[in-house]
């Protein structure tokens, strides 16, 4: 078998860059293997393991304004909010505590900040969902990303965070 290695990209700061779209991919994923992935499966553990860590990550990464950047780790890398990876984060934080994986306590402010900058920043008064970034492998400095930047997985992992957001209300 191959060894297969991984692309890693360094930020301008020289940190490594973790791009929130890539990672709100896989921390949305992870809700619905485990929804699917019978309890007694080997591996289930793991993937509650890799779900919970990551939400540390995510949780300590916000940005006051409640979204997170494009690279997660170094916000000067490609600053400004993102919406598609806040969405994504937004919904895997909202099922992880409406399914008993994340504590209320500790999540629900880090989700219900992320919820308004989604429906006060994110939504534009047309309903188009801005501050997505363009289609891309990992973030990118000096790209433009404003009111004005949509796209349908932006829209896509919004409707995730908004029908995750409902079920944790109801």
């Amino acid at each position: 078998m191959q060894n297969i290695s991984i692309l890693s990209t360094k930020s301008i700061n020289g940190k490594k860059d973790f791009w929130a779209r890539g990672n709100g991919w896989v921390f949305a994923a992870l809700p619905k293997v485990l929804n699917d992935l019978p309890k007694s499966d080997q591996f289930r553990s793991m993937y509650i393991d890799r779900f919970k860590n990551m939400a540390v990550t995510i949780k300590n990464t916000q940005q006051a304004e409640g979204y997170w950047t494009r690279s997660i780790l170094d916000p000067q890398h490609a600053p400004g909010p993102e919406t598609s990876g806040t969405a994504f984060f937004t919904y895997g934080l909202l099922w992880g505590m409406n399914n008993g994986f994340l504590d209320k306590k500790e999540y629900a402010p880090i989700a219900i900040k992320a919820w308004q900058y989604l429906t006060q920043v994110a939504i534009q008064p047309n309903g188009k969902i801005g501050y997505v970034q363009p289609i891309g492998e990992r973030a990118i400095p000096g790209q433009i990303v404003n009111k004005e930047a949509t796209s349908p997985f932006g829209v896509g992992a919004f409707l995730l965070a908004a029908a995750e957001m409902y079920r944790y209300v109801r």
